[in-house]
């Protein structure tokens, strides 16, 4: 099959700096899928690890032998006969069993190195994009749960100004960067940058001499400058000069930790002088925030990278709190693409920007989750190069298919940077008007709009649990609520012999109702202790909950039985909620999105009438076990069945039905759930048998209300 692999084999090649890296060829029956990994020079100490040899007598001990043997001998194997189209399994295999290795902030990849997994992650992604027939910008956008009818082409933040440590000047800060946002299209965005990059030459040789337009690492110049101040007075004067300075604004990576004295805890911003900066050159974190607003205030900054040092998370919080409505702050040595450091970030408020560096996490599953947290959260994302490139394009597809809006690899100079930029230009022309640009939006272009948007449905299910005292007691409170029925469906599912107590106890109140948690698969007759589809209506109910993983995993129902009870449902017009979900080994072996499509697959020939049908997605490792999915991975698995339904039976059924989320739902997080965009509701086990449960169904109808 053209979806297997056949084979895989790495090599040790050469990047832009002359050091060695992995490269990485993967086989299928159809054609050969080819990634190479990048390194860098200024690396986050919470970095994945990027495995060197450690020879010195070969390459300075910088190759890569080692990781290319475990591709070889260890990745290899254990990948052939899988499909490429597993992108989050064959990920998972290769760093939680492979490698399996752990440090606090995650999985580490200290025994096989995130460079060999990467470039095996990188390959299986290309190859999985030709085998679903699409190209590898849009295969990413699937896998990132992103829209894959329009596309937004990000704005380049060229590097035109090398300093810190990719240039031998005196310049602390490592990049000054042009941003032209006023450009109408990523081709005129790389024409404006062009142009002020070639005039910012042309003013360098006239004030430095012709041996300052050298360049560094990333093809930014660095002249001898003195100071930061400058080389932003320089920046200034070729963007001015170029004509273009009402459509280009500037950034910087500062890369601080570089220069950060952890014992005095200053940062030296002359720290390339023999010897050190002088005193006065020498910056607590406060300074460094009263200079940062200073050049905010004198030149037209839009951007600011790393301004402090990885674990400076106090000053970040502070800079964040001062400038951060109005300035993009982005988190690079700080975050590492670490999905845990991601986290940690936003609960103290330290950013508000990622930088994405694929090899900084080593796995592209790893990379999306980074990035799809970040722009939940209502960041920016900035994808990034690194200073050590090949020539390997993968992240122009990527920046795409995320729909950051932003990426900066280096100056339009040197072929390792401009094949990113060119990908980019071949992407906008082949989307032509399915694409728009960035622009001034860059930040929050990728930023899905929150809320509940469809009428959210809360379930409460009691299972086998309940008096007739409690039912009253608790009945009476959620009556009370009087939930309002053009914002929310309110059910409880209570236990069959309750059902008719529970109508009694809501006499009156229309707000709630009452439903059947199971029923059997055949219509009437000698079938003992069932209740049929039929009888359920001849009672006077509307609701019935099928499939859930309590008949799953304890009474062995199949998905073909799940099916029968789902036609039986709607043949007599009952509104049947359909529930699907994972168990932990599933979720641990990235299989969850096979096995809800599966549970699905054998549902939907048998719906006839999706208006009467709800899905509720419960993570049956999250239910009862205290452990509550993420955000992310709720909205995830929603947003994967909701494009598996726009694959199999089409828009109008995808974008209208009702998905809610079932595992461990409670007060404290059900806000939280609800502002995903694709999950319409919940499905409530234990703390639907508690007076607060109203608080759920509260939020569940407010949100919809500002939606």
């Amino acid at each position: 099959m053209v979806s297997k692999i056949c084979e895989i084999r790495a090599r040790e090649v050469f990047d832009s700096r002359g050091n060695p890296t992995v490269e990485v060829d993967l086989c299928t029956e159809a054609a050969l899928f080819r990634a190479a990994v990048p390194s860098g020079a200024s690396t986050g100490v919470y970095e994945a690890l990027e495995l060197r040899d450690g020879d010195k007598s070969r390459l300075f001990g910088k190759g890569v032998l080692k990781a290319v043997a475990n591709v070889n001998n260890i990745i290899a194997p254990k990948l052939i006969g899988l499909d490429v189209t597993k992108q989050v399994m064959i990920d998972k295999l290769m760093v939680e069993i492979l490698d399996g290795s752990q440090n606090e902030w995650g999985w580490s990849k200290a025994k096989l190195g995130a460079n060999a997994i990467l470039a095996v992650s990188m390959a299986v992604c290309r190859a999985g994009a030709a085998a679903s027939k699409m190209p590898l910008y849009k295969y990413i956008a699937r896998l990132g749960g992103k829209p894959m009818d329009k596309f937004v082409m990000p704005v380049p933040s060229l590097n035109v100004i090398n300093g810190g440590t990719h240039a031998g000047n005196r310049l602390a800060c490592q990049e000054f960067m042009i941003l032209p946002v006023g450009a109408s299209t990523y081709k005129e965005a790389m024409i404006i940058g062009a142009e002020v990059y070639h005039t910012l030459k042309k003013v360098i040789v006239k004030k430095y001499g012709q041996d300052a337009a050298n360049v560094g690492d990333e093809g930014g110049f660095a002249p001898s400058v003195q100071d930061n101040n400058e080389a932003l007075d320089v920046l200034m004067d070729a963007i001015k000069q170029s004509g273009h300075e009402a459509k280009v604004k500037i950034g910087t990576d500062v890369a601080a930790s570089e220069f950060y004295d952890a014992k005095t805890k200053k940062y030296d911003l002359d720290f390339k002088a023999p010897g050190g900066g002088a005193d006065d050159m020498k910056k607590t974190s406060d300074e460094m925030i009263a200079l940062y607003k200073d050049w905010f205030k004198r030149y037209p900054f839009v951007s600011i990278e790393d301004p402090f040092d990885q674990d400076d998370w106090e000053a970040y919080t502070k800079f964040q709190a001062d400038v951060g409505d109005s300035m993009q702050i982005v988190g690079d040595d700080l975050l590492v693409t670490n999905p845990t450091r991601v986290k940690k970030a936003l609960d103290c408020k330290a950013c508000n920007a990622l930088l994405l560096k694929v090899n900084q996490i080593g796995s592209i599953t790893e990379a999306i989750e980074a990035s799809s947290m970040s722009q939940f959260a209502g960041w920016g994302v900035m994808v990034s190069h690194r200073s050590g490139e090949t020539e390997d394009s993968f992240i122009a597809d990527l920046v795409v298919g995320l729909r950051t809006g932003e990426i900066k690899t280096g100056a339009p100079c040197r072929s390792e940077r401009l094949a990113k930029y060119n990908q980019l230009l071949r992407i906008e022309e082949e989307l032509g008007s399915r694409c728009s640009f960035a622009g001034e939006n860059f930040r929050t272009v990728g930023c899905p709009k929150m809320g509940m948007f469809r009428k959210p449905v809360v379930g409460g299910n009691w299972k086998c649990n309940g008096t007739l005292k409690t039912l009253k007691d608790l009945l009476t409170g959620f009556a009370a609520l009087n939930p309002n029925t053009a914002n929310v469906d309110t059910i409880i599912f209570t236990p069959t012999i309750h059902i008719a107590p529970a109508l009694a106890a809501l006499e009156g109140n229309n707000s709630i109702k009452i439903g059947v948690q199971n029923f059997s698969k055949t219509k009437e007759g000698a079938f003992t202790g069932e209740v049929t589809a039929g009888q359920i209506k001849d009672f006077g109910l509307d609701w019935a909950l099928v499939g859930h993983s309590e008949r799953r995993s304890l009474y062995g129902e199949t998905d073909e039985e799940t099916a029968m009870k789902v036609e039986q449902g709607l043949a007599k017009g009952l509104m049947v909620m359909l529930c699907i979900g994972e168990q932990l080994a599933e979720r641990k072996a990235g299989t969850t999105n096979d096995v809800c499509q599966r549970q699905l697959r054998a549902c939907i020939p048998k719906i006839t009438d999706w208006s009467k049908m709800v899905i509720a997605y419960e993570p049956v490792w999250a239910i009862g076990t205290g452990v509550v999915a993420t955000p992310m991975q709720a909205q995830e698995t929603h947003w994967q069945c909701r494009q598996y339904l726009r694959e199999q039976c089409g828009a109008a059924v995808a974008d209208n039905v009702r998905i809610l989320y079932g595992g461990s739902v409670s007060p404290g997080n059900c806000k939280a759930l609800g502002e995903l965009p694709d999950v319409d509701g919940f499905l409530v086990g234990g703390a639907a048998l508690k007076p607060d449960f109203t608080a759920v169904i509260d939020a569940a109808q407010t949100l919809f209300g500002k939606a």
